[in-house]
């Protein structure tokens, strides 16, 4: 699910991912391919309609540079290659929002 979006300068760059384990949301990387131009202008004013200041994951800094933080109110469908060790997502891509998927019943299928 998207927890945000980072920029460089005033482009958009990439998705802030996350995914629910044991009841918490947690970190697991970025989604940077996957976005044409039109997708991104498609995406942008659904996640400024849900922007918010603060990082939707616990004990993360409230503001990192380039990083506009959401409402986890949107599930991304990503292919990726899997997770690493630690339990990020590896060479993710982004295949569109699922508007018939709920947040909070999504959960990581990781083997951490």
């Amino acid at each position: 699910m998207s927890a945000g979006w980072a920029t460089t300068g005033k482009n958009f760059r990439s998705l802030i991912a996350g995914v629910y384990r044991e009841g918490r949301l947690e970190h697991v990387g970025r989604i940077g391919t996957g976005f044409s131009r039109k997708t991104v202008e498609q995406l942008m004013p659904k996640l400024k309609a849900i922007e918010t200041a603060k990082s939707p994951f616990p004990d993360s800094p409230k503001s990192i540079a380039g990083v506009h933080w959401v409402k986890p109110v949107l599930v991304a469908e990503i292919a990726f290659e899997g997770f690493t060790g630690s339990g990020s997502i590896r060479q993710a891509s982004f295949k569109g929002l699922r508007e018939d998927k709920a947040p909070k019943g999504l959960v990581a299928r990781d083997q951490r």
